[in-house]
């Protein structure tokens, strides 16, 4: 492991489960073999030679922002100093073998994004002199890159050539090239922070820690004497960077946390659990996570019995209900996918659409399926939605499109039809590896995946998208038709354009390199406004210039009422409602989506769904029975006929 581990705070841990009268613990340190990096800030460069640098060629439709502005400029001025002294270095060293390939070594660039390494590459080119520029034999290192093209920066450049690696964080710790000796620092990084009460993740850019600066300068030292330029002053340092970067339990989802918690600790609180790790979650980020998976289905308040009930009452005024996790926590618990995809695949078992299902939820955790090339954006789009209407399965679906997708590869790869879909073949085999994993798992778990009841109604994308509206729900959006209501989107704000309101009512977008980015509205596009009316369950909300939903599918109102949240009839009103759990967050006063619908017709709604709820629950109790499907009972049948009656396939088409 390359990273360097807080074993302070580890050891501080440990100590406190022992007695105060016992040993310290020990720490050992080891020296590992590196040579020593040379660190120079922006100073040393900028403040001589600022002028003397070329004006930036700006894009009109793109300003670089005041940080990007400091780190380019200081990097123009650096870059040609430290060359000329390695080359000097080099020359009079004569060729080492601690420079591999063609003996020139390799410069490291961390910069915060992708759009910020091909912004610097454009930069670089119009201002350093081109005879330099014509040297530097620059390759990419990111998430969004191919296998194969992520090799490139393990290669070395071709004799003559400098090799140049633009990269994000991921060289911080994960990677390590070798004939690295020069790395320039931005400073900069970008996180997804996740807010648990609005359940939106937001990629933030913002300072690196000077833990990671440490590991940045670090990949400097690795095959000889190296240098480490900051593209920021050390008063910048000193005055932004936080000494370590916030734990990753304090910024993302806790749902499989807090169930592994109740697995492990069944007899406590998981908010107490919790609270005993080494950086303890915020109590309100347990809560929202505890709510969310009251809403799965995963946990549920122990049913106590009337005498513990009254000693509780008598030691405590309010006491707090033990929660404990149901027959479907205690499977979502054991695979591997956060829980809201578990439960999509225990539905799915149930449902009888277990094949698209399956490819979904493997899709979610592995490279985009579309486009082979991360830079042609549109083309990866054009495919997506080419896909979508395969068969006609899976029209205005994200997972369901890459499910056809994935068949038609699957079936014959080099058919000129899947040919078409520009599929990300190493992202194919990944999710056909993820999907016999996911197999495997719920096989552990009792589940009869390879019946004929587990696929009878793979081909009704009805079906499974009930199953996704299970699974996703409350990332549920309703999409209207008229005017935006946001004063920072009046420059949009046309009639006849789709307002997309999440469930807290709040007005978001979906993301345009999804399915349903720009269709309807008379034959779609940026220009005719975005989805039809409807409803959208969505895997994720992301804010960046704005909210946008990733992975959505179009889902009918029998779908939200049969598999969402519990439903309320409001006689007098004539609605049918379903609570939202207080929108995304799982606050107190839950929220609802109301939908017109006459008494009766809600009253019949309310009733099937708790026949349908309560074999669900029996299916997952006893995965190996035949009420483990709806197939194997005469109940079961006679109910998803019913099922197949409202959800017949093709509604979305």
């Amino acid at each position: 492991m390359s990273a360097t581990m807080a074993s302070a705070t580890l050891r501080e841990y440990f100590a406190s489960s022992f007695p105060k009268s016992a040993p310290s613990i020990p720490t050992p340190h080891i020296e590992g073999r590196a040579f020593p990096v040379e660190e120079r800030f922006a100073e040393a460069y900028v403040s001589s030679s600022e002028k003397k640098t070329r004006p930036f060629r700006r894009d009109k439709n793109d300003i670089a922002s005041d940080a990007f502005e400091k780190y380019s400029r200081a990097l123009v001025a650096s870059l040609p100093p430290v060359l000329a002294e390695l080359e000097a270095q080099r020359s009079h060293e004569g060729h080492s073998s601690a420079f591999p390939g063609n003996g020139h070594g390799a410069c490291l660039v961390f910069l915060p994004g992708a759009p910020e390494i091909s912004k610097i590459e454009r930069v670089l080119k119009d201002s350093l002199p081109n005879a330099l520029f014509a040297k530097l034999h620059v390759t990419y290192l990111h998430g969004r890159l191919s296998v194969a093209e992520q090799r490139r920066a393990f290669e070395p450049a071709p004799k003559g050539f400098i090799k140049m690696v633009l990269a994000t964080n991921v060289a911080e710790t994960s990677l390590t090239i070798p004939d690295v000796v020069a790395v320039f620092d931005s400073g900069r990084s970008k996180k997804l922070l996740f807010d648990p009460k609005t359940q939106i993740s937001s990629l933030k850019e913002g300072w690196c820690s000077l833990a990671s600066a440490a590991q940045r300068k670090g990949r400097a030292g690795r095959v000889r004497p190296g240098v480490c330029v900051r593209l920021y002053t050390s008063n910048e340092s000193a005055a932004n960077q936080p000494t370590n970067d916030a734990p990753e339990i304090s910024t993302m989802p806790l749902e499989s946390l807090v169930m592994h918690a109740m697995l492990t600790r069944p007899e406590r609180d998981p908010e107490t659990t919790l609270a005993s790790t080494p950086d303890p979650p915020p109590p309100e980020a347990v809560r929202a996570a505890t709510a969310r998976l009251k809403m799965v289905g995963a946990v549920a308040e122990a049913e106590a019995s009337p005498t513990a009930e009254t000693e509780n009452a008598r030691k405590k005024n309010s006491p707090k209900p033990k929660l404990v996790l149901t027959p479907l926590g205690a499977h979502l618990a054991h695979l591997p996918v956060e829980p809201r995809l578990g439960k999509m695949l225990v539905y799915a078992c149930v449902l009888g659409c277990l094949p698209p299902i399956l490819t979904a939820a493997a899709a979610m955790s592995c490279k985009p399926a579309f486009g082979v090339d991360p830079a042609d954006k549109d083309a990866a789009v054009i495919a997506k939605r080419s896909a979508s209407r395969v068969a006609d399965f899976g029209a205005r679906s994200d997972q369901l499109a890459v499910a056809a997708a994935f068949d038609a590869w699957s079936f014959n790869a080099s058919d000129p039809h899947t040919k078409s879909l520009r599929l990300n073949r190493a992202a194919m085999r990944d999710i056909a590896r993820e999907r016999e994993a996911l197999k495997k798992k719920l096989r552990e778990s009792g589940f009869e995946v390879d019946s004929l009841s587990a696929r009878a109604n793979e081909a009704n994308d009805d079906v499974a998208r009930c199953v996704l509206a299970a699974g996703l729900f409350p990332n549920v959006a309703r999409v209207r038709r008229g005017e935006l209501r946001s004063s920072k989107t009046n420059r949009d704000a046309t009639r006849g354009r789709s307002v997309v309101l999440d469930a807290r009512g709040a007005e978001v977008a979906v993301h345009p390199g999804g399915v349903n980015g720009y269709q309807g509205g008379g034959g779609g596009g940026a220009a005719t406004g975005g989805p039809p009316e409807g409803f959208l369950v969505y895997q994720e909300a992301v804010e960046t210039s704005r909210v946008f939903l990733r992975d959505t599918t179009a889902v009918s109102i029998e779908a939200l009422l049969l598999f969402g949240g519990d439903i309320s009839v409001n006689h007098s009103a004539a609605t049918v409602s379903v609570s939202v759990g207080g929108g995304a967050g799982g606050a107190k006063g839950a929220g609802k989506m109301d939908f017109p619908a006459a008494p009766e017709v809600g009253v019949l709604f309310k009733l099937l769904r708790r026949e349908l709820d309560r074999a669900l629950r029996v299916a997952a109790a006893d995965p190996g029975a035949e009420q483990a499907s709806l197939q194997g009972t005469p109940e079961g049948r006679r109910l998803m006929d019913v099922l197949l009656r409202l959800f017949p396939g093709g509604s979305m088409r």
